[in-house]
């Protein structure tokens, strides 16, 4: 059983029927927030907290491999 089976098996114990509503909510909020995302400047990221920043660019799936050239953690005043 693969990683996305059992985290879908996982939702539909916690949550039931509703599971499927959550996985497509929390998808489409994803895919909301990868496309606004790209349209917010670097800078304008960066005066975010750090904490705030990594969890916004795993969302818009910008971390680790797929990071953009330019990541707003650091380019934080005093790094």
């Amino acid at each position: 059983m693969d990683l996305a089976t059992q985290i879908t098996v996982l939702l539909q114990t916690l949550f039931g029927d509703r599971a499927i509503d959550i996985i497509a909510v929390l998808a489409m909020i994803g895919y909301a927030w990868a496309l606004l995302r790209q349209c917010i400047s670097d800078k304008t990221m960066a005066k975010l907290p750090t904490w705030l920043i990594n969890v916004l660019e795993f969302i818009a799936a910008n971390k680790w491999k797929s990071k953009n050239m330019h990541d707003p953690a650091t380019q934080k005043k005093g790094q």
